[in-house]
């Protein structure tokens, strides 16, 4: 209850402050970027689909362009084709058709090189700027009534924030929190000694950051993750980067562990890590950027894990995008013992994404990430701990026709050691826009998977079709088909969401799904309403 109070009273203080509110526009914001992929919400239910061009903007201006590489109801993913600044987690994305007047046109932009030379020159006095409160606040419930006679009906009420204030007091500065409280209340206890009403509170971000385009140094202190060292996650401690020149950037990163279950500080656990990168070229026409970084983490004075990451990317515009990265596990004490040798290849993966024209595109990947020995893992035993889990390949193709019709069909093998045969998977998606009048859509797709005992099949059909301007309503069927030798196992279930913007900042989100076989038979509902400051 302390983190909740803490939070509570964090939050009056911001409400209360001088903070001035965002101009109250409604677009989607970026929620997280990853070194493929620029991800925000909205998606389908904005209007944005696989292929548009989107703008991400901030205070009013264009900062970069991107294409929408994958759309799901209340969420996209992108990939960047041009900038001018680095797109920042809280800017705007619209489409690009929808960008005001008075953005910067992207013909005007210089490459990030010019722009990273720059920030070298003497910078003039910037006039201060009004601290503004951002993101999102919103009350959620799920709810599921057991038609069975399991008993297992449970509520889960919660608030969810996702806030930042930037120009904290005038300065460069942006305090941010993302944070989840939910009460769990069961209808009886599925083991001995479970609490029937449990509260929960996850605080996954809560810092300062000092992030600036023209700045040579950048850094955080909180509940941060570091966008720079792979393996450290959230830490309660900070980051560091400082850019020696245009094209190399050194940084560190540490602190201690918040338990993964709880989100509680824990001190006996410490991670730490040190990072170099090398950037040239740009996304609007050439692009290659080298990471190294050696990561440890403790618990209390025993080595949990000590590894060395590498990660290499390169794009070129409207031709390819190629991404790699791998870590080495450096064994010592506990962990020489257990895995017999000073060195481990643990983790490597790699996708490429090549455009054969501007409305098709081939896409691969290798993945052979395995189950790490951490220190609570360190007495379980080989038979318990398959490490080769991850391992397999991946290949596919995403083609769009005409703006109408959009196809991806994908497919892989998931490797197995022993006397199991490989798992083996496949799928396809059809996606008819405008049908069958504008604003409609219809999706279907069909999942296959194959392992040593069972075929599992999921068949779905999805019709998407707006009720009013601002109310989109989606229809799906679907289910869960399982065969075990001569046994067939089935689940079918029909699912109803929408989403309803208004009053500008307003919305409502809704989900009923019910659950039709006799042994799962059961309604779930899902709210969640919110505002977007």
């Amino acid at each position: 209850m302390k983190v909740a109070k803490y939070i509570i009273a964090l939050f009056l203080t911001i409400l209360a402050g001088n903070v001035i509110a965002a101009d109250g526009q409604t677009q989607p914001s970026v929620t997280y970027i990853s070194p493929e992929a620029i991800y925000f919400d909205g998606g389908l239910y904005a209007g944005i689909g696989v292929g548009d061009t989107v703008a991400f903007i901030r205070d009013r201006q264009t900062v970069a362009v991107a294409i929408v590489t994958k759309a799901a109801d209340m969420a996209a993913a992108a990939e960047l084709c041009q900038q001018k600044y680095p797109v920042k987690v809280g800017d705007r994305a619209a489409l690009l058709a929808d960008v005001p007047r008075l953005t910067a046109p992207m013909a005007t932009m210089a490459s990030s090189t010019t722009i990273s030379a720059a920030a070298t020159e003497p910078q003039k006095p910037r006039p201060q700027k009004p601290s503004q409160l951002k993101g999102t606040l919103s009350i959620e419930n799920f709810y599921r009534k057991d038609m069975t006679d399991s008993e297992l009906d449970r509520t889960q009420p919660g608030i969810r924030t996702r806030l930042s204030v930037t120009n904290v007091g005038g300065t460069d500065l942006t305090l941010r929190l993302r944070h989840r409280t939910r009460l769990y209340h069961r209808a009886r206890s599925l083991y001995t000694d479970q609490e029937t009403n449990e509260w929960v509170h996850q605080v996954y971000e809560f810092g300062l950051f000092h992030e600036v385009e023209d700045a040579r140094t950048e850094w955080a202190i909180g509940r941060v993750l570091s966008p720079y060292v792979r393996g450290v996650g959230y830490v309660d401690g900070g980051y560091l980067a400082h850019q020696l020149n245009p094209h190399f950037k050194l940084g560190l990163a540490g602190g201690t562990v918040p338990d993964r279950l709880t989100s509680e500080p824990d001190f006996d656990r410490r991670k730490f890590g040190l990072f170099a990168s090398w950037e040239t070229g740009t996304y609007s026409t050439q692009r290659l950027a080298f990471t190294a970084a050696v990561s440890t983490e403790y618990d209390k004075q025993t080595v949990s894990r000590d590894f060395l990451y590498f990660q290499t990317t390169y794009s070129k515009k409207g031709l390819m995008s190629l991404y790699q990265s791998v870590e080495i596990d450096l064994n010592r004490g506990w962990r020489y013992k257990s895995a017999g040798e000073r060195f481990t290849f643990t983790n490597y993966y790699a996708n490429a994404t090549v455009n054969l024209t501007s409305t098709a595109s081939l896409f691969a990947s290798y993945d052979a990430r395995k189950n790490i020995r951490y220190i609570e893992l360190m007495d379980t035993p080989d038979s318990l701990f398959n490490d080769d889990v991850h391992q397999g390949v991946r290949a596919g193709f995403n083609w769009r026709p005409t703006q109408r019709l959009y196809i991806r069909a994908n497919g892989g093998i998931r490797f197995r050691e022993g006397e199991f045969d490989n798992n083996r998977f496949v799928s396809g998606t059809i996606r008819i826009n405008r049908f069958p009048a504008p604003r409609h859509s219809v999706t279907m797709s069909m999942h296959v998977t194959e392992t040593h005992f069972t075929t599992g099949y999921r068949p779905m059909l999805s019709y998407r079709f707006p009720v009013s301007r601002k109310m989109i309503l989606n229809l799906t069927g679907s289910g869960y088909i399982y065969k075990t030798g001569s046994k067939s196992t089935k689940y079918y279930y029909g699912d109803i969401s929408t989403h309803y913007n208004f009053g500008r900042r307003y919305y409502l989100s809704a989900n009923v799904r019910q659950y039709f076989d006799s042994k799962l038979e059961s309604i779930e509902l899902r709210t969640e309403l919110g505002i977007r400051l």
